[in-house]
């Protein structure tokens, strides 16, 4: 009776391949694992101590687990004393184990004899043999365990099997030789005797006969063909055991359960145990066992056996398909009890080609719920599922496997896909059962169809619409199978630029059935939509019938470029005349607007319209000289227009003037010219006179006081034309004369050339002599070339002098002012004057001046002069008063105010009041500001928190004096902005603040999401008004403000499981943020189409995603269910994310939707002939016929089945047909033909050949296949004859455009041999090549061989192609034809793919400009650098077409024209190959002004294929003149008789070189004397610099080799300021100018802007008035665009009305920063000159009769 027990496996044990000699010391073998009466396990093990075996007692402790599980021992029982035994080793050594198997084998029997020393009594002894050709003893029985190591050292595997003599050799020994109670045999192979007499029988008899069991190992690994069973018998039928073997692995955990099963255990330690579930699962055993103090680990594992009672986990693959290139899911489905846990499953799948694993789904499936781990290891997938997982008692998706499939097959594949379920664990008591499936790659059938091959599609320029522009697309359907195709659908795809006219995209052939052959035609109706650029449309008509595949084609459209028609029509005025009544021209401003109308079918998009206005027109800026016309896009008989605005410039002379506007857009211009007549405009001037003169004349003495005077006029060009020939000429009266060296008529400074906006002065010295003539005045008349003349004049006032008044006065005011709540009282005070005339003669004029204080001021409603009598008689008084105020003062101290009054004709005094002044104190502020250290970016706000947050100062008065109307003022960073409702300055809560109160501000502010985190400063600044003092205090707050964080959303869709038999399907989203922040309020959608229905488990649409923290996912699952049709169907189902702040993302998915009955079929093939036998004529097999019949046994029709024809060694299929034939509608009960025409090859074979063709047929998930086999006969001998082979490459790959087809050129051959008895001569090869295809330069289309070939001999011809690309992939298929003498002649050929994907019209046309940013002016050269200069327009394909008709147009701002010869178009000349590059260059110079000009130069570019391209970039153009600004003060102040310092102040903003310098200054020669020029610690310290007086002034002229080129003081003027008679002790305040005499000159190319000074002289009894209005250089200067102006207003001007304003260097204000009141206090402007071109400027404050200027410099 056959006995097989359970046996232990090991773990893997990695050994050496060379044994070394090892002891046993401390530790524990299991030797078996007994689960005969399982549950009750019995376990044999071995303890060892010191290499001693040890039993029971003290000696052994010992715990054994099962997966993991303390189990309680029922017993434990050692023997006292151990049996020694006597063993023949019979081991295989023949050639089938060689490898690894050889090294376990010899490893396993070392170890096996390890044991026999380590009994505690008596000694095991041994023999070892081996078989292979024959039976070798290499060592007999002994208990010399050196000797065994030795014999088993010495076994190498070859030879034969000689397995039952070696087991006879084997018995006999231990017959003779053993000398212990227990004897065995142990045999080791893989069966399959084949070399001994004797017989297993014999090996039986003999064993039966000596009482000698024999123990056999199977190794069934080595041979799956093995006869194992005569082992199996052996064992069984001697006692023995028979364990077989599956794994190299197992040989050595096998000896070892031997060595126990052997002495039926009676040397080992027993163990015994309960354990549970007897599932046939593998479980695993550890026992440990402490021994002599040192405890040891050994661990097995071994299989339960199964009880029927035990339910089943089943776990199974579904069958399923895919289709070449695509994807395939294998779903791993599972099923168990209801309720049951799995615990954990591990299992191997073995990969299969041609899939290529790609990844495992557990997202909404079963194992979800599990952890899953996963990886590929060589040729195979490991899973390893933990759990645990409720089983639902149905058949549930575990997981999906995915794999990718091959892109092309020539047939459908069909195999099974194993795996290996290694083990599992649940908590109830189950099996686990597995099985394979078969899974199937499909390639699917399709019609033929065949479009036509280019239509060309023209257009009329003049017409302006296309010549056949509506057009048909047919094509040809032809059925080429052997099946009726039904229902076939022809459906169009439309590119974009073409209209369909035809009801649909969609028809169906009119024919309902299209019969095997049979063609039929549909077409479509279509139009051509024009498009600005040439185009190569491919239109693809696709046509499909029922259930079949997809066949598609193609008409190439080539299409011409549709150009615009414009028409222009201009609208503007032909005539403007100059008003002299308004001062301008009638009208002052005009439109100009053009009409553009299209009347082209291709809308003119983004029309160009430039306007050429003549010399002496300007445009105003609202529309650029260049523009679009509006709107941006006209259609067919559109009309769009431009609107300029022209303004006429003053003009010497009247014209007819022609302008022209011109149009363009996509290689169409238009233009229209109209004339129009201007008058002439003439020079405007205004003329000013020095005011009235008052003289004095004794009569006594004939002098006049003063004696000269100091006459000027003052002329305006108040125009816009140059005043040119500027003279004046003074008249004078009798008395009256000029200076010997002076002249009545004088031309005006500057060559007698006043420019627009410019003023011109001439002054004259004149003497008084002589008897005065009353009434008298001195006039001027000036008179140009082009100005018709102007006079004015000064009165003289000739006071004759008989006597002098004699005046006395008094002062009343005020004895003390006090200073009482912060304020002076009074204040302001009023002082009254009293004048009494105590001479003689009357007084006339009496006028009193006020003398101020330093802290005493006159007050802004009163003035310092008064007149208080015209008249004032002897005797008689007259009384007149004074407002002043009181400023503050740091001390108490008396003051005197002090009034002088004089008399214009003689006579004055002074007069005093003085009063006590209090002192007072301002008060002082301190100041706390507090906001956040830090703020927080929330993702979920997309912001900062707080938010806003709070800014707050307070503010305490720690000062004397009361702090009145405190203002508050925050100042935020750049990226810091003011909350809603916020004010960034704001009085004081409270507003006044006592001494030691506090008071507070707060603000709201936002700070902006930036990328990198800093720290910003706001700054606050408080301002108090005390009345007595200003305190301004600035305070930080630093906060440190995070780097900003934002969310992004990638989503992804899956299709988990297709539709089976529970016509369900899984379909999984996963949504991951890869961004920085969290994404909230997510949710996903699904957009279910009306064929599936979601269930009952995911009913909802839309799944709330809710937060999505950086870095995580979110799986959103549906299960939904199809509604099965008629035929097989698919549908796209989509999936959209959505989440607050963020665009949405989509994916889509496909599902396939099975039909309601699925057909089952078969197969049978058949040949029409079973031999072939060469033709004697042709010397060829005849055409072979292969059918395959398709039976249709099912109740239901079989839609679609493909039959792939799988063909043998030497067949050809015949021309046009192919190996895949669709075979459709198949009935119930009925059958189709699959037929093809095969052509067998004949080689040089002299003996029959059977040759095998396949037919493998797939319909609906089922694969069935035939075969049919052919014989073929061998070619009888010819005395000539021979055969020939073609070998191409089977592949051309496209690389692209520019590199065509890889491999190129490529190699095609023809092999050549000699089939026949004779010699072949005159062997020549022709090579027919189709259109696409051509061989290289140098080659030959025909070759002769050269040699001749013997019987037999082989020679081979060969040429290098090279293949054109095509617009998708197509065949090439060349063919040679080879001729001999006196044989006829033989053809070959190979198809070739050109594997391309459709080309894409992809014309793209970049470019880039090469333009200086900068023209800069040369002084030294005058000329501009560089001039001329190129433009350079790199002109880029970036497509894949060749790009022709390439034309550039360059557009040129007003300041830069053409250089000579050049035109604003070229045509590149050449046409541009995909990747290429060409180059346009224009030459241009540049044209220079008054001013810095910065402008666009534009270039559009255009070619046949594409749109017009623009680049465009800035150029500035420096102005010719190098400015350089010269001024003096008009603050300077003095009293008579003392000496004055005047700088004159030099700026230089460009940076011009200074070498010389000639200049003109003219002073009033009666008040002002210039002593000398000074230049110590100036700008001109080292140059020679000679003065000359003259009558006015004097000239300064100096040279020097060191140029100046910085700003700074030039030189100063030391003057003195001269005593007059009749003016000496207390008399008026006088202003007198420092005027510069015309322009200076610095040298040519140097422009001069220059500003007067003015000195302010008083009496020895009157001190100058202070400055009440002071401007401050602008910082920085230069500057770019920013700077700063400061100002400072007195408190004698608040109140009154100001300007601060702007102008450039011809006098034209271009910003206005204040016109209003003007306040007390220090003011700060920030002025932004980003909009104006670099330059000059002027600054200009003025208020009243007070004008400040300075200049500034913006660079950009």
């Amino acid at each position: 009776m056959s006995r097989l027990l359970p046996y232990v496996v090991l773990l893997l044990l990695f050994l050496p391949p060379v044994l070394v000699e090892a002891q046993i010391g401390n530790e524990v073998r299991i030797l078996h694992v007994d689960t005969q009466n399982f549950p009750s396990v019995n376990v044999h093990v071995r303890a060892f101590c010191g290499g001693q075996q040890v039993g029971i007692g003290n000696q052994l402790t010992v715990r054994i687990y099962e997966n993991g599980q303390l189990r309680t021992l029922q017993s434990l029982t050692c023997p006292q004393q151990t049996v020694p035994m006597s063993v023949a080793l019979v081991l295989d050594r023949s050639g089938s184990v060689a490898g690894t198997s050889i090294f376990r084998i010899r490893d396993a029997a070392w170890k096996f004899v390890e044991m026999f020393q380590h009994h505690t009594t008596g000694s095991d002894e041994g023999a070892i043999f081996s078989f292979g050709d024959n039976v070798t003893m290499h060592q007999g029985m002994t208990s010399n365990i050196a000797l065994l190591f030795d014999a088993i050292r010495n076994i190498y595997p070859y030879g034969v099997t000689t397995m039952f003599d070696a087991v006879i050799a084997g018995i006999n020994e231990v017959a003779a030789n053993a000398s212990n109670p227990i004897k065995a045999v142990v045999l080791l192979s893989d069966g399959g005797d084949n070399n001994s007499i004797a017989t297993a029988q014999d090996v039986i008899l003999r064993s039966v006969s000596t009482g000698i069991p024999v123990y056999c190992l199977g190794l069934s690994y080595v041979d799956d063909n093995a006869d194992l069973d005569v082992m199996r018998m052996i064992a069984d039928q001697t006692g023995g055991m028979y364990i077989e073997l599956n794994h190299p692995d197992d040989i050595v955990p096998a000896f070892t359960s031997i060595m126990s099963l052997i002495t039926g255990g009676a040397n080992d330690c027993r163990m015994n145990y309960t354990s549970d579930c007897p599932d046939g699962s593998m479980r695993e055993l550890r026992v440990i066992a402490e021994a002599c103090g040192v405890a040891d680990t050994a661990e097995v594992r071994f299989r339960t056996p199964h009880h029927p009672s035990v339910p089943d986990i089943k776990v199974s693959f579904d069958s399923t398909f895919a289709y070449a290139g695509g994807e395939m899911r294998i779903p791993v489905m599972i099923e168990g009890p209801a309720g049951a846990t799995l615990n954990h499953l591990n299992f191997k799948v073995l990969e299969r080609a041609p899939l290529q694993y790609k990844g495992i789904v557990t997202t909404g499936y079963v194992a979800e719920k599990m952890t899953a781990i996963f990886g590929r290891v060589v040729d195979s997938v490991i899973c390893e599922l933990t759990g645990p997982l409720a089983l639902s008692g149905n058949r549930d998706t575990l997981l999906v496997l995915r794999y990718s499939t091959p892109g092309t097959l020539t047939k459908d594949t069909s195999f099974v896909y194993p795996a290996f379920f290694l083990d599992k664990t649940t908590v109830e008591c189950l099996r686990l059962l597995a099985r394979t499936t078969n899974v199937a790659i499909l390639q699917r059938p399709k019609l033929s169809a065949v479009c036509e091959d280019t239509l060309r599609i023209t257009w009329d320029r003049n017409e302006g619409r296309y010549n056949n522009g509506y057009f048909r697309v047919s094509v040809t359907v032809r059925n080429p199978g052997v099946l009726t195709a039904k229902n076939t659908r022809v459906r169009i795809d439309v590119p974009d630029g073409v209209e369909l006219i035809s009801p649909s995209n969609e028809i169906y052939l009119s024919a309902t059935e299209l019969p095997v052959g049979a063609t039929e035609y549909a077409s479509f109706d279509l139009r051509m939509l024009p498009a600005d650029r040439e185009r190569r449309l491919s239109i693809c008509v696709e046509v499909q019938p029922d259930s079949g595949q997809i066949t598609r084609c193609c008409t190439e459209v080539l299409v011409e470029k549709a150009y615009p028609k414009l028409r222009v029509e201009c609208d503007f005025i032909n005539r403007i005349e100059w008003s002299d009544s308004l001062n301008s021209f009638v009208p002052d401003r005009f439109p100009v607007r053009v009409l553009v109308t299209n009347h082209s079918d291709l809308a003119a998009r983004d029309v160009a319209a430039w306007i050429h206005v003549p010399q002496g027109f300007v445009v105003d800026s609202t529309t650029p000289v260049n523009t679009f016309v509006a709107p941006g896009t006209l259609t067919r008989n559109d009309s769009g227009y431009v609107l300029w605005y022209v303004r006429p410039l003053e003009r010497t002379t009247s014209d007819l003037l022609r302008f022209c506007i011109k149009v363009a857009v996509g290689g169409d211009t238009a233009e229209c010219c109209q004339e129009l007549f201007i008058t002439a405009s003439p020079v405007r001037a205004r003329m000013l006179c020095t005011d009235t003169r008052v003289v004095r004349f004794d009569d006594g003495s004939g002098n006049y006081d003063p004696a000269y005077l100091f006459i000027s006029t003052t002329v305006r060009n108040v125009s816009a034309l140059n005043m040119t020939g500027a003279r004046a000429h003074i008249q004078l009266p009798s008395f009256a004369r000029l200076g010997s060296s002076d002249f009545a008529s004088k031309d005006f400074p500057n060559g007698a050339v006043i420019l627009p906006g410019d003023s011109g002065v001439v002054m004259w010295v004149v003497e008084l002599r002589g008897q005065p003539v009353l009434p008298s005045s001195i006039c001027v008349n000036v008179t140009a070339e082009n100005f018709a003349g102007a006079q004015c004049c000064t009165p003289l006032d000739v006071i004759v002098d008989n006597a002098i008044p004699s005046l006395a006065c008094t002062v009343e005011g005020p004895d003390t002012v006090r200073y009482i709540d912060g304020a002076y009282d009074p204040n302001p005070m009023t002082v009254r004057v009293r004048v009494t005339n105590n001479g003689t003669t009357p007084a006339k004029g009496v006028t009193a001046a006020l003398l101020q204080g330093e802290d005493l001021s006159i007050d802004g409603s009163d003035q310092p002069f008064k007149l208080l009598s015209d008249s004032l008689a002897a005797g008689a008084s007259v009384e007149g008063s004074f407002r002043l105020r009181v400023l503050d003062r740091d001390n108490a101290r008396h003051d005197t105010v002090k009034i002088t009054v004089f008399a214009a004709n003689g006579g004055g005094t002074l007069c005093a009041k003085r009063m006590f002044i209090e002192a007072v104190k301002g008060p002082v502020l301190e100041l706390a500001c507090a906001g956040p250290d830090s703020l927080h970016f929330v993702d979920s706000l997309a912001g900062y928190m707080p938010e806003p947050f709070l800014v707050s100062v307070d503010v305490r008065n720690i000062g004397t004096a009361l702090a009145d109307s405190v203002v508050a003022e925050i100042l935020p960073p750049p990226d810091m902005t003011m909350a809603t409702g916020e004010q960034a300055a704001k009085m004081l809560l409270p507003s006044t603040l006592a001494v030691g109160e506090t008071g507070n501000a707060r603000w709201w502010l936002r700070a902006t999401p930036r990328s990198v985190a800093r720290m910003d400063t706001v700054l606050v600044q408080v301002k108090a008004k005390g009345k007595t003092l200003q305190q301004t205090a600035p305070c930080p707050v630093e906060i440190h403000i995070p780097a900003a964080r934002m969310p992004q959303l990638r989503l992804s869709c899956e299709l988990l499981k297709q539709a089976g038999e529970d016509d369900t399907v899984v379909i999984s989203a996963v949504l991951r943020n890869v961004g920085s922040a969290s994404a909230y309020q997510g949710n996903l959608r699904i957009e279910v189409p009306q064929r599936l229905r979601l269930t009952a488990e995911t009913p909802l649409p839309v799944i709330d995603v809710g937060v999505l923290a950086p870095g995580a996912q979110f799986t959103a699952t549906w299960k939904a269910v199809v509604q099965r049709g008629m035929q097989v169907d698919s549908v796209a189902v989509c999936i959209e994310s959505a989440a607050r702040g963020l665009a949405p993302e989509r994916c889509c998915t496909m599902v396939r939707i099975p039909a309601l009955e699925e057909a089952s079929f078969d197969v049978q093939c058949a040949l029409d002939m079973d031999t072939l036998r060469v033709d004697e004529q042709s010397g060829l097999y005849p055409l072979l016929t292969v059918s395959a019949r398709i039976g249709n046994p099912s109740p239901v029709m079989l839609d679609s089945v493909v039959a792939t024809l799988q063909l043998p060694q030497g067949a050809q299929l015949e021309s046009g047909e192919q190996l895949d034939i669709v075979l459709r509608n198949i009935a119930a009960g009925t059958s189709a033909n699959a037929i093809w025409h095969v052509r067998m090859l004949v080689d040089t074979a002299t003996v029959p050949r059977s040759r095998i063709f396949r037919v493998r047929a797939y319909a609906g998930g089922d694969l069935q296949q035939c075969t049919a086999s052919v014989t073929l006969m061998p070619a009888p001998p010819q005395p000539t004859g021979f055969v020939v082979r073609c070998d191409a490459p089977d592949t051309l790959w496209f690389i692209g455009a520019s590199q065509g087809y890889r491999p190129a050129p490529f190699s095609f051959t023809v092999e050549i041999q000699n089939t026949g008895s004779t010699t072949l001569r005159g062997i020549r090869a022709t090579l027919s090549l189709p259109s696409i295809a051509s061989v290289e330069a140098g080659e030959s289309y025909t070759k002769p061989l050269g040699v001749d070939l013997a019987p037999g001999e082989i020679a081979t011809i060969g040429w290098l192609l090279r293949a054109a690309p095509q617009s998708a992939s197509t065949i090439l298929r060349p063919v040679v034809t080879v001729t001999a003498d006196a044989a006829s002649s033989r053809q070959c050929g190979s198809d070739i793919l050109l594997h391309h994907p459709p080309i894409v019209d992809s014309a793209s046309l970049a470019i880039d400009c090469d333009i200086p940013d900068t023209i800069r002016y040369d002084a030294g050269s005058d000329t501009y650098v560089p001039s001329p200069f190129t433009v350079t327009v790199r002109i880029h394909n970036n497509g894949n077409r060749t790009l022709t008709g390439i034309s550039g147009m360059l557009m040129l701002p007003a300041n830069i024209t053409l250089n000579t010869g050049e035109t604003p178009v070229k045509v590149l000349g050449v046409d541009l190959q995909p990747g290429a590059t060409g180059v346009l260059s224009f030459t241009c110079v540049p044209s220079g002004g008054d001013d810095d000009v910065l402008s666009t130069i534009r270039c559009i570019v255009n070619s046949d294929q594409t749109s017009s391209v623009e680049c465009a970039q800035s150029i500035l153009v420096q102005s010719r003149l190098l400015v350089v600004l010269l001024s003096m003060p008009q603050d300077i102040v003095g009293m008579m008789g003392r000496e004055v310092t005047v700088p004159v102040r030099f700026s230089n903003p460009r940076r011009a070189l200074l070498r010389r310098m000639s200049m003109r200054i003219d002073v009033d020669p009666a008040a002002v004397r210039i002593l000398e020029v000074k230049k110590e610690g100036a700008l001109a310290a080292g140059w020679p610099l000679a003065m000359n007086e003259t009558a006015t002034g004097v000239t300064i002229d100096g040279a020097s080799g060191t140029p100046i080129v910085d700003d700074g003081v030039l030189f100063s003027l030391r003057c003195l300021l001269l005593p007059q008679k009749g003016r000496d002790g207390a008399f008026g305040v006088f202003r007198y100018p420092v005027l510069f005499a015309g322009t200076p000159d610095f040298g040519p190319g140097i422009a001069v802007v220059y500003s007067d000074g003015l000195i302010t002289v008083s009496g020895d009894c009157i001190e100058p008035l202070k400055s009440d209005l002071f401007l401050r250089q602008n910082a920085p200067n230069p500057f770019n665009p920013v700077t700063v102006i400061e100002y400072v207003v007195s408190d004698a001007l608040t109140g009154m009305p100001g300007v601060l304003e702007v102008l450039d260097m011809h006098g034209r204000v271009v910003r206005v920063l204040h016109d209003g009141p003007l306040q007390e206090g220090t003011h700060r402007v920030h002025f932004d000159g980003s909009a104006l071109p670099s330059g000059v400027y002027i600054t200009r404050l003025r208020s009243g009769s007070y004008v400040r200027m300075i200049s500034m410099v913006l660079a950009k």
